[in-house]
This record gives C-alpha cells, structure tokens and sequence, in this order.
C-alpha cells in the first residue's frame, strides 16, 4: 500500500506536490473491454485502461423541464439513426450513443456556464471540499490529469487504477462531499444529480483538447482569476 499524500490548503487554494510532466501521453484503449451500461438518464462507459472527462452538476443547476427536453432530443436521435439505417450493428449503435451523449453534455454545459441555480460551489468552503475530494486518492484510487470546480459542476479528466472501479470512485465523490455539504450548509435532500456525464478519451489530441477546455471553462463562463482547478504539467 503506497503512502498516503497529505494536501495541504491555503487559503482558497489546494497546495499539491509536483507532479511529472505529461506531454508525452498517448492514450491507448482496449476497445474490445468496452461497456456500456444504464444511468438514470446517461449511459455509463467505461473501457479498460481509459481516460475520462467525467463532469456532473448541483441538483438544481438545470430545470427538470430543459433536461426532459434535451433527453427528448437525444433519444428522437439514436431512434432516427435505427430507423435510417440498414445494419445498425453494435459499433454503428456505439458510435450513435456516444454522438448523442455529445450533443446532450455540450447543450447542458451551454446552460451551467449561465450560472443557474443556488451554485453552492461558489462558496469557499464547499469548493474546497469538493476540491480535496478529488486529490485524496490520486494515485492511489485513480490518477488525476485535470479537474475544475465551477458554481455549479465540476469537471475531472481521470484514470481509474487497475483494480479500481470508475463508478465506485465517482460514487465515492459525490457521496461524501454530499453529505459533508449539506451538514455545512444546514440542508437536506439531493445535492448532486443523479447521473455523471462520462467521456472517453479516444487519442493525444482529444486528451489535449479536453484538458484545455476544463482548464479554460471559469474564462468562458466569465469567471477571472478563478483559483478552483488544477492541471497536470505541460498539458
């Protein structure tokens, strides 16, 4: 069992310890492990030796009725695809599923960078939770690459470790920092949605190209300066 790492905080910042360099990553999938199971309204992939950008967001950072709606869209999608097709095989179902799980997660992040919601995260204390949460078990659990902590979602890119199951670890997050927030907070019920968005990360360019975007989501979302994110070196 390696030693555990102690992460300090100061003041609004998590300290970490340095960290190798990463520009020479090539991600490389065992597409034939790939699975796909069923969230309460996205699917879960997971694919041996993965990257991921795992996102999720506050329980009332988007209006029932809007995700009811995006849902719509994106099964009148994978149905019309059925349809049109003349051999929807398995890799042709794959690849619909992951194009609308795209346009569901790119309109749902269009309407968080609004800011709806309570967006408890914006509090010091609960970014900070949320944020230690994430660096608690890097490189034991999982080995972080990047992450961000916005108003009202995060954004993780992550690789669970061998032996190490991606949904446990997600589960892992939400569920403390769930419980340790609504005791700060005086609150009760659901403070997380239910289900993660969950991407795999399928080459060196797109493994960059994500990790710009998690870096820069506080700029996009207008938010300067923003202290709640983290990125490897050279990534």
């Amino acid at each position: 069992m390696p030693k555990k790492k102690v992460y300090k905080v100061i003041t609004d910042q998590v300290i970490r310890p340095s960290r190798p360099s990463r520009s020479n990553l090539n991600p490389s999938l065992d597409i034939h492990s790939l699975t796909i199971s069923s969230g309460e309204n996205l699917p879960r992939w997971q694919c041996n030796d993965a990257i991921y950008h795992i996102s999720f967001r506050l329980a009332d950072s988007v209006p029932q009725s809007v995700c009811e709606r995006w849902l719509r869209e994106r099964e009148c999608l994978i149905a019309s695809a059925k349809q049109h097709g003349k051999e929807f095989s398995e890799e042709t179902e794959r690849e619909t599923e992951r194009k609308a799980q795209y346009l569901y997660s790119e309109q749902i992040e269009k309407y968080l960078d609004v800011g709806y919601g309570k967006c408890y995260l914006n509090k010091t204390e609960i970014a900070r939770l949320v944020a230690n949460s994430f660096t608690h078990f890097d490189n034991m659990r999982y080995r972080l690459h990047a992450w961000c902590v916005m108003p009202n979602h995060v954004h993780v890119i992550v690789e669970a470790m061998p032996d190490h199951d991606l949904s446990k670890i997600i589960h892992s997050w939400k569920s403390y920092t769930a419980h340790r927030a609504n005791e700060i907070l005086g609150l009760i019920g659901t403070f997380w949605q239910k289900d993660a968005y969950n991407h795999i990360i399928r080459s060196k360019k797109e493994y960059f190209f994500q990790m710009q975007y998690v870096w820069e989501n506080p700029e996009k979302a207008t938010l300067h300066n923003w202290p709640w994110r983290w990125k490897a070196a050279s990534s």
